[in-house]
């Protein structure tokens, strides 16, 4: 062809024509299939996380051992409660035991003080009593010592000093019951002051006593007020894990949403990067047979021509029949550069089309693995934040209640595919537990 001139050519162009107008649909669909099933072009392209093999399993087995997590962890809350719950009925019990005892030792202290409030006021008449009756007993001896020297220096009548000795002998049996009762006002005074010795201490054990008791009943009602706290804790402990797996169930759901995002994303690039590529390959070969080179693929120009063109168009039947001659062409031929200026201007359009459709697809797929990154990073640290909740809340039980478990490796964190991310995302944090404040 290349030596037979534009007549040979046309000649060549009508035989074939006629022919291949009746094999057009299935030779369109063959080539399509074929370019399908070829490889990639090399292009620029993005760098994008392998998929991870049994991704699906991956997620299942991840939600199945959080839930396992959870579970546990739900009942050791659930353990703790109703350990805590009967702590809590133990305090109150032993607080309304110290408030009777405390009420008990309040009426002992008032008794006592009563007694020793007695024995205080009786010590002063005692006394009274004592003095006054040593008065009245050195009246008597004053008496009987003025008689006795009266008798002594004889100065009164015999009949008179008779008497007076008779009266003497009665004043010394006054004188010797009033110092009986001398002795026993001494008596009554020294037994009022030791019983005013043993009631005030009596008085101030019960004291010691009141404060123990005060200080009993201070100390169950504080028991009592961390009981309730302990209680109060778990309940928001159980409130805060029942939202955090409800959260994460969310965010395993979005993830996986944006899991399919970006695998849809990444097909749709790589399609636009076949057809890219495809495009240029064919396009390539056709500038180069129209320079008068051999065709590479005539199939793939003759099926990029019929996409490129209008339906019908006859211009691919005709690049056809001028490959399937000698194969080469003469580049100085008019009518193979009137072929090549034809084809032109539709290849250049195509491919700028295709190429901006392969940038937005280029950027799609870059948005939606950084959703996906985002959305596992998330995942992940909703994932860390319930593990080391429920990990600090076993350290915190009584020692030997609840082993303390090892953070689990959930299949997120082991797929090789996940992405390492900078970027922080906001999680809930667990309620705080802090010291209790003294009411």
């Amino acid at each position: 062809m290349a030596h037979g001139g534009s007549d040979a050519l046309e000649r060549d162009l009508e035989h074939i024509i006629a022919n291949e107008e009746l094999q057009m649909k299935q030779r369109t669909v063959e080539v399509k299939r074929a370019r399908r099933s070829a490889g990639l072009g090399q292009l620029p392209m993005p760098s994008a996380a392998p998929p991870v093999p049994g991704s699906s399993d991956v997620a299942g087995a991840q939600a199945k051992d959080i839930s396992a997590l959870h579970e546990t962890y739900m009942k050791h809350l659930k353990a703790q409660h109703v350990a805590a719950c009967r702590t809590e009925g133990d305090h109150i019990s032993r607080r309304n035991w110290c408030s009777k005892e405390l009420q008990l030792t309040q009426q002992a202290v008032h008794e006592a003080r009563k007694a020793l409030e007695g024995a205080n006021s009786d010590i002063p008449a005692c006394q009274t009593r004592l003095l006054s009756s040593k008065e009245h007993l050195q009246w008597l001896e004053d008496f009987h010592s003025h008689g006795s020297r009266a008798i002594a220096k004889d100065l009164f009548d015999p009949a008179v000093s008779s008497a007076v000795r008779m009266s003497m002998e009665n004043l010394q049996i006054g004188i010797n019951l009033q110092s009986s009762l001398v002795k026993e006002a001494q008596h009554a005074v020294m037994e009022a002051q030791s019983l005013k010795e043993r009631l005030s201490k009596d008085f101030g054990s019960k004291q010691q006593n009141l404060e123990q008791a005060q200080d009993a009943l201070r100390s169950a009602e504080e028991e009592v007020r961390i009981a309730k706290s302990e209680v109060a804790h778990l309940e928001k402990q159980a409130h805060w894990a029942r939202g955090a797996l409800k959260k994460m169930q969310d965010l395993t759901s979005v993830e996986e949403q944006c899991r399919a995002s970006s695998r849809e994303a990444a097909r749709l690039r790589d399609d636009a990067q076949r057809q890219f590529a495809d495009h240029c390959a064919w396009g390539e070969d056709l500038q180069a047979v129209f320079e008068g080179q051999r065709a590479k693929n005539c199939e793939a120009i003759v099926s990029g021509l019929q996409d490129v063109l209008p339906t019908g168009d006859p211009l691919p039947m005709m690049i056809r029949a001028m490959l399937t001659g000698s194969g080469t062409v003469d580049r100085s031929n008019g009518t193979v550069q009137m072929l090549r200026k034809h084809v032109a201007e539709p290849i250049v359009l195509a491919k700028d089309r295709l190429q901006k459709r392969l940038e937005h697809c280029q950027a799609k797929c870059v948005d939606a693995e950084r959703a996906h990154s985002q959305a596992l990073n998330s995942l992940r640290q909703q994932e860390d934040l319930l593990q080391q909740t429920a990990a600090e809340e076993y350290r915190r039980s009584p020692a030997g209640r609840v082993p303390v478990p090892n953070t689990v490796a959930t299949p997120l964190k082991c797929a090789e595919a996940r992405q390492e991310t900078s970027g922080k995302t906001s999680c809930d944090a667990p309620p705080k537990r802090g010291r209790p404040s003294v009411g």
